[in-house]
């Protein structure tokens, strides 16, 4: 019986660390996935102030580099005057095919804003 359970535990270590996890903004759950398909990275900018968020699109070489795998979400600093870093909410292709559902973002789809609006919306109320 013992035995039985050092086994259902090893088990139990070994398909969890297997598996990653992302939050889900749909439906407010965690799910979990054994493979990451595909990353949905966003930048962030400083300009004037204001920071926005742009989205980037569908990049692919999360997977290559193992970033998703290890992470799930992770940021990488970028060079450039406006440019604070790049964010990348890795999912899995399941789970997350839509910028709508990737991992770890505060920002709802209907509320981003990308420079150009921002500018514009600034500008009129002055």
């Amino acid at each position: 019986m013992k035995a039985f359970i050092l086994v259902f535990i090893f088990c139990f270590i070994v398909l969890s660390q297997s598996l990653t996890c992302f939050d889900s903004l749909k439906n407010g759950t965690t799910e979990c996935s054994p493979s990451v398909n595909f990353c949905v990275t966003r930048k962030i900018v400083r300009h004037l102030h204001i920071q926005a968020y742009l989205p980037i699109g569908i990049e692919s070489f999360c997977n290559e580099s193992n970033d998703c795998e290890k992470n799930g979400h992770f940021s990488k600093p970028t060079p450039g005057f406006l440019t604070k870093k790049d964010e990348y909410y890795c999912c899995d292709t399941d789970l997350c095919n839509s910028e709508e559902n990737f991992k770890g973002s505060d920002v709802k789809p209907n509320s981003e804003t990308n420079i150009a609006s921002v500018e514009r919306n600034t500008t009129v109320g002055n």
